[in-house]
């Protein structure tokens, strides 16, 4: 617990729903596996389904987290790690206070997974996708009847490396062949091309009581991660090299989700605005709770309803290659490399015109496919039963 409250408040990361500014990492997750952690080391030597239970209602509460809109995947991956880890260390100190005088559940025979491997892994994964996100663009100004007019925004959205969590599984008909599935989340960092952004593209805001004038442009989008959370199933096949290893492949097919999705837009004052004027209209327009200065740059606002995407499911399909090693009865060490395919077809919504007599948002909304090849390495651990 002070472990995460320390990293909590050095990160200083803002919650997906924008709640608080302690995101990362997540407290519930890394509790979840400093439990799931112990009871593999307490139980773990009985039967390995302590383990995979343990483990996999870890896992299910990291990804809970993510579904609710509470972290971000990488919170939750870090959460994991701590809780894993700091569960180790408190062990490893036990040892060495105790001097082996504690009950050991470790038995002497040599680890062998040359029959019928089916396993429950956990892993963690890296890896490169699309170098882009296709999105549809919006323009300077509107006409009565809603058609686009003026200069383009040119919206170009450039991904970074993916960070995925994975739980898979397989249950074995033979020493060769199996059936079993994969539960993989996945965040992918978002970022707007500004190199590629139209300059002073002109943002008009009109409200009730306040004439602002013609003074606001888009400097900006914030980034953000996309979450990802891919259900696959299928056939698992794997080849023994000796009692130890195995290398292992896969063919799988099934559904990547996609939770909503917010990237705020960056407002600056357009040139020729005086400091009071600008002032004045951000001491104004903040009292609304769609916008808020920027923490950094507080002479920057930041517009919270300007984009989503809406949750979207798309079929997604997934191979790859492993490698494990047996280094314990108990458990094993497994490393892969995965390829995965999706082409979902995002809807964005977007609310940057407003109607003028009103004084409401508008919200136009567009669809866009994106195809995604994603190849990822991670490593993790292996429980076989």
């Amino acid at each position: 617990a002070a472990i995460t409250k320390g990293v909590k408040n050095m990160s200083d990361e803002t919650r997906p729903d924008h709640s608080t500014r302690n995101s990362l990492p997540s407290g519930h997750t890394a509790i979840a596996f400093a439990g799931a952690t112990i009871f593999h080391k307490e139980y773990g030597h009985l039967s390995p389904w302590y383990s995979i239970g343990g483990y996999s209602l870890a896992t299910f509460t990291g990804i809970s987290r993510i579904m609710n809109n509470r972290h971000w995947a990488s919170d939750v991956i870090v959460g994991a790690g701590v809780g894993i880890v700091s569960t180790d260390i408190g062990y490893f100190l036990g040892d060495i206070i105790l001097k082996g005088k504690g009950k050991s559940s470790t038995t002497d025979r040599t680890p062998d997974i040359s029959h019928r491997p089916s396993f429950v892994s956990l892993t963690i994964g890296s890896g490169l996708t699309t170098g882009h996100l296709n999105a549809p663009d919006i323009y300077e100004t509107y006409d009565a009847k809603g058609l686009p007019g003026g200069k383009a925004l040119n919206l170009k959205f450039k991904t970074g490396r993916a960070t995925s969590f994975n739980l898979e599984g397989a249950y074995y008909l033979n020493d060769y062949i199996g059936i079993g599935g994969r539960l993989k989340a996945m965040t992918l960092p978002v970022a707007v091309d500004d190199r590629a952004l139209t300059p002073n593209f002109g943002y008009t805001i009109p409200s009730e009581g306040n004439n602002y004038g013609d003074i606001f442009r888009i400097q900006s989008l914030e980034s953000a991660n996309l979450g990802m959370i891919d259900f696959q199933a299928g056939i698992y096949a794997s080849l023994p090299l000796g009692s130890r290893v195995r290398i292992g492949t896969k063919i799988l097919a099934g559904d990547r989700l996609t939770p909503d999705f917010t990237l705020d837009a960056i407002i600056a004052p357009k040139s020729g605005t005086s400091e009071s004027q600008w002032s004045s209209a951000i001491d104004r327009l903040t009292k609304d709770s769609r916008y808020e200065r920027d923490e950094i740059d507080p002479a920057l606002i930041h517009d919270h309803d300007f984009m989503k995407i809406k949750t979207n499911n798309t079929i997604s399909l997934g191979t790859g290659l492993s490698v494990t090693y047996a280094y314990k009865n108990d458990i094993s060490l497994r490393a892969s490399v995965d390829y995965d395919y999706a082409a979902p077809e995002y809807t964005f919504e977007f609310t940057n015109r407003f109607d003028a007599t009103t004084y409401k948002s508008i919200t136009d909304t567009y669809r866009k496919k994106t195809t995604m090849n994603t190849i990822s390495a991670g490593v993790g651990m292996e429980f076989f039963f």
